[in-house]
């Protein structure tokens, strides 16, 4: 099964109830997802990414208003991604699991 990256920018800072955000994302992965920075997930999924965004799309705020509205990025990932030795073990082990 395919990575995606999941990535927004929720710029209405004054909106607290993004929780319909996060439950999409958790549903659209069928369970297995990384969420190893604020704004980023990886997570599998047979794809192809425009069903995973279609999906996460209608929960986030004026997607069409480049001024103000929020952002959201989906992405297949490929196997020669990169990360720190930063990351806790866990999110590590899930990274090597997955894209290596």
């Amino acid at each position: 099964m395919a990575v995606f990256l999941v990535g927004y920018d929720l710029r209405h800072k004054h909106i607290t109830d993004y929780k319909e955000l996060f439950a999409a994302i958790e549903k659209v992965s069928n369970g297995d997802r990384w969420h190893c920075l604020d704004s980023t997930w990886l997570i599998e999924h047979p794809g192809p990414a425009d069903t995973i965004w279609r999906s996460l799309v209608a929960h986030i705020h004026n997607a069409d208003n480049q001024a103000i509205g929020d952002k959201l990025l989906v992405a297949k990932m490929t196997k020669d991604a990169q990360w720190t030795r930063s990351f806790s073990d866990a999110c590590q082990a899930w990274l090597r699991a997955k894209l290596l």
